[in-house]
This record gives structure tokens, C-alpha cells and sequence, in this order.
């Protein structure tokens, strides 16, 4: 019949109700005795120590004598009847000797040992203690309350260094899978092996963590194994962290990409022991990035080909513009047409008449040659004036001379403004610097003003043209004023706008302030305009001299 821990407990107090306060014989004798135990320990040591432990047998001995001394202490603490009960059931009310039992249950889980070895431990040392007092002891049987304080303080401390152990084991488990949350995490050993894996591993991997534990990539066909083996010897080479980027494909044929890091794990000496790795699904963000480079790419094409197509336009534009430039100054030359032809005709009547006088006669004064000759010369500068004047613009910057393109002009318009009674004055200022200009724009800014000008004296009879040029700082100035009828002042702010004209009819294309406006601009540099109705207009261009 088998009695129980607590009703047998009860009985031997009532035969010796004071046996529980005194000293235990058996906790002398592990006392005594405590170097023989620890010789037969260090044979079961060489047994269950891990090849893979960080704890060398003098620890594992040390360890062993600190237990047999809490053992002992415990024997001999004396316990009332709820402490009886207590560790009959493996367990202690009281946290002194507990946690004793605890931190060895933990050494032992950090050292490797398995759960199996660290019960061993404490069922070796029973077997050992009641070996030896039946060895040194003969005739002297074991007190049954002492045996059976014995057993319960074993048991207390088997209980609770399994209980450390088996919830070490959970914790240490449990942070890893909630660190890793959906990541994958695992821990290969220093032979690229798995050790452990976490839940979304094995649901990525369709395997078990008993049937994973103890394989290698290889061994599970993974395409990138080369290059994770080679990630682990890296790590353990160099003792840092190693971040990257794998792809895998798995038995379904799909691939994704996975962001990784490999963590060294040390131990107590600095040594690594293991690399960690976690991996996180990037997938869907390296879709979304190579799609959002293909949508650069395209952006990229397309930019080019608009690129492409300005810069046509841009030149189309570019072509037109001067061509239309160039229709302007034709337009000015067509509308001055009467007054060139009266200007040719002047000087050609005359010399053909010396010629007939020579033809006649055959001798001619030197005075008559002299004049033809200075006929012929007006008739080739005003040719040359009108053929300078009428070849397209080459678009070129070069020194120009203000003065003498003044001169040019006022040359072509001399025999229109002798016709519209209007009379020129000059007012130019002394070592006036050349500017970089293109001389033709300039030429078709002063025709247009100085066409501009004569229009405006010609409702009033006549009247005078002033042309005045001066330095201001760095630019050259040029006014053009006439007394001709004057602009209205709420008409100023518009007359510079394309196909705006101020006059009653509008003659030619109607553009001429606004090529003129575009040409200074283009030269950066300022067209202004003074006005007053009734008194004449005053047009100022600013030149840059560079």
C-alpha cells in the first residue's frame, strides 16, 4: 500500500515531534562528505557535458559543490507542517533556497544542456548521497524523516531549476518571434546549419522546426545558398552586423525578395556562437521601385522627345522671326520706295547730263568731272546703304559705331524727309564708345523711329527731328525727338503691343514698335518713350556698351 509524502510525514512527527528541529544527519554527512561526492559528480560530468557548452569541468564542479551546499542548508533549516506540504508537491514557500535552484537551472540553459541532463544532475547527486552513507555506514540505517526531507529538498530543487529552465527557454522564444512578428528570423550555427526558427520561417518553408532543425540551405534547395553560407562565414570572419538583399524561389515557383540582417551572437567570452538573421519581405517594394524607374524611364523618353520637339519649334520659331524681321525692314524700304527713287534720280539726271555735254562738246571742264564723280560716289554709298541695310541679319554681336549707323540711315531717309518738310538736327556726344551690337537690328531700330517720327510731323506741315546721343554709365543713349503731334497718354502703355498702331491708317504690317521693343530687349537693353499731344514724342534707347 502506498502512503502519502504528507500522511507519512505526520506520522514520523507524532513518533518524534521534535525530530524536525534539530539537525539533520544526513545534511552532516553531505558536509562531510561533500569532496567524495563531488569526485563521483565529476565522472557523471565528463557524461552529460555539452560538446557545444561554453563551461569548462572545474565550473560545472563549482556549480556542483554550491548545490550539495544549498542542499545541506536546507536540511537544516527547520520547517513547520505547511512547509511539509509545501515541497511534498516540488514546491518551497520560502524564495532563499529557490532561487539558488533557479539560477543553476538558468546556467545550465545558457551552457546547452538540454532539460534531461539538468535532472540528471540532481538525481545523480540522490543516488551518490545514499551509495555512499550505506558504503561508510554499515550498520547505521538512514533516519526515515531524514530521507524523507532528503527527497522532498531534491525534488523542490528539480522542480525549480526545470521550471527556470523550461521558462527561459519560453522567453528567449517568445522575444525572438515577437521581435520578428511576420518576419522571418532564424539562427544557423557556425556550420551554416539551422538551430531555430521562427513560426513565419516554417509557414514560408511548409517545415516543421523539429524536421528544419539540423538542415542547411542546401539541403533545403534554396537557390541563394552559396551566397547566405558565404553571408555566415563573413560574420563570424569579421564579427559585425551584414545587411542585403536575397531572392527566393520557393517550391511553387514564386519569387520574392527578402531584405536581410545577420547578427553574430556572443557568448560570455566575446566568442561568437551563432548568427542570427532576419529577413523581411521587400517584395512589393521592389516591384513598386522598378515600376516607378520603368515610369522614369518613360518620363525620361518623353521628356526627351518634348525636348526634342521645342528645340525644333524653338528653331522654327527662331527662322520665322527673322524672316519676319527681315520682312519688316523691306516693309520700311518699300514705304520709302518713291523717296529712293527721287534720290537716285537727282544725282544720275546730272551726270548724265555732263555725259551728253562731253559726247557734244568733247572737252569738259574739270569742274563738271569733279561733280560727276562726287554724284557717282553719293549714288554708291546710298546703294551701299540700302544693300547693308537690306541683307538679312547674320545674328552676330560685333563693335558697332552708333554714330555711323545713324549716319547710314539718315542718309536713306534724307530725300523723304526733304519731301515732308522735315528738317534733322544732330546733337552727338563726343568719344561716344562703340558697343557689341548687331549693327542691322540697330539700323532697323532707328529706320522704324526715325519713319515713326516723320509720320508724326507730317499732319502738322513739317517739323524737326532731333537726334542726340550721350553715355549713361555703362550704356549708350540715343533720343530721337520730333514735334510732331505727340502720342495721348492713355495710349503710351500700348503702343509697344503687336498690331497696335497710333495712326489713322494703319500702313505696313503695324509691327514696327514691337520688332523694335523685341530687338532692344534681345540686346538688354531699354526702349522709353516721352509724349505730350500737340508737342512731339521723344524715344530714348539704352544700349549696353558690352
Amino acid at each position: 500500500m502506498n502512503i502519502p509524502l504528507t500522511a507519512a510525514l505526520a506520522f514520523l512527527s507524532r513518533l518524534n515531534p521534535n525530530q524536525h528541529m534539530t539537525s539533520m544527519k544526513i545534511s552532516a554527512f553531505i558536509r562531510n562528505n561533500i569532496e567524495a561526492i563531488l569526485q563521483e559528480w565529476e565522472k557523471f560530468a565528463d557524461l552529460i557535458q555539452p560538446e557545444t557548452g561554453d563551461m569548462n569541468s572545474e565550473e560545472l564542479r563549482d556549480h556542483a559543490k554550491r548545490m550539495l551546499e544549498d542542499l545541506a542548508d536546507d536540511l537544516d533549516s527547520p520547517e513547520g507542517k505547511h512547509e511539509q506540504v509545501e515541497k511534498s508537491k516540488g514546491q518551497n514557500p520560502k524564495s532563499a533556497f529557490g532561487s539558488a535552484a533557479e539560477d543553476h537551472g538558468l546556467e545550465r540553459m545558457r551552457s546547452g544542456f538540454d532539460i534531461i541532463g539538468v535532472m540528471g544532475e540532481y538525481r545523480f547527486i540522490r543516488a551518490t548521497v545514499v551509495r555512499l552513507w550505506t558504503e561508510n555506514n554499515p550498520l547505521e540505517s538512514l533516519d526515515p524523516y531524514d530521507l524523507i526531507r532528503f527527497n522532498e529538498a531534491l525534488d523542490k530543487l528539480i522542480h525549480e531549476a526545470v521550471g527556470s529552465f523550461s521558462a527561459e527557454c519560453g522567453r528567449q522564444a517568445r522575444l525572438f518571434d515577437t521581435v520578428l512578428s511576420s518576419d522571418h528570423g532564424y539562427i544557423l550555427d557556425p556550420d551554416c546549419t539551422f538551430i531555430y526558427a521562427n513560426k513565419p520561417m516554417l509557414q514560408a518553408l511548409n517545415i516543421s522546426l523539429d524536421e528544419l532543425v539540423g538542415k542547411s540551405h542546401f539541403d533545403l534547395n534554396f537557390s541563394m545558398a552559396s551566397e547566405i553560407q558565404n553571408n555566415v562565414k563573413q560574420v563570424m570572419q569579421t564579427a559585425e552586423k551584414l545587411r542585403g538583399e536575397v531572392k527566393y524561389t520557393f517550391s511553387s515557383g514564386e519569387e520574392r525578395y527578402f531584405e536581410y540582417v545577420f547578427t553574430p551572437i556572443f557568448d560570455e567570452e566575446k566568442k561568437i556562437q551563432a548568427v542570427a538573421a532576419t529577413e523581411r519581405d521587400v517584395t512589393d517594394r521592389m516591384r513598386a521601385t522598378e515600376a516607378l524607374r520603368e515610369s522614369q524611364k518613360q518620363l525620361l523618353a518623353v521628356n526627351d522627345e518634348l525636348e526634342r520637339k521645342v528645340e525644333e519649334r524653338t528653331r522654327e520659331l527662331q527662322e520665322t522671326q527673322a524672316q519676319f524681321l527681315h520682312a519688316e525692314k523691306l516693309s520700311a524700304i518699300g514705304k520709302m520706295s518713291a523717296a529712293f527713287a527721287h534720290e537716285f534720280n537727282n544725282p544720275l539726271q546730272t551726270v548724265m547730263t555732263i555725259l551728253h555735254t562731253f559726247k557734244k562738246w568733247g572737252d569738259l571742264d574739270r569742274v563738271y568731272l569733279d561733280l560727276a564723280i562726287s554724284e557717282s560716289c553719293r549714288m554708291k554709298n546710298l546703294i551701299a546703304s540700302l544693300q547693308d541695310f537690306n541683307h538679312p541679319s547674320a545674328g552676330n554681336k560685333i563693335l558697332t559705331d552708333v554714330h555711323a549707323s545713324i549716319d547710314s540711315v539718315l542718309m536713306l531717309c534724307k530725300s523723304d524727309f526733304r519731301q515732308k518738310k522735315i528738317s534733322t538736327v544732330r546733337n552727338y556726344g563726343e568719344r561716344l564708345p562703340r558697343i557689341m551690337a548687331i549693327p542691322d537690328q540697330i539700323k532697323q531700330v532707328l529706320l522704324n523711329l526715325l519713319n515713326n517720327a516723320a509720320d508724326a510731323c507730317v499732319p502738322t506741315g513739317g517739323g524737326e527731328i532731333t537726334i542726340s546721343t550721350w553715355q549713361e554709365e555703362q550704356k549708350v543713349a540715343i533720343a530721337i525727338r520730333d514735334t510732331g503731334v505727340g502720342i495721348h497718354p492713355e495710349k503710351l502703355s500700348l503702343i509697344f503691343q503687336p498690331f497696335y498702331s497710333t495712326k489713322p491708317e494703319v500702313k505696313g504690317t503695324g509691327l514696327g514698335l514691337s520688332i523694335c521693343h523685341g530687338i532692344i530687349q534681345a540686346h538688354n537693353g531699354e526702349i522709353r518713350v516721352e509724349s505730350q499731344p500737340g508737342k512731339g514724342s521723344t524715344f530714348t534707347v539704352l544700349l549696353p556698351i558690352k
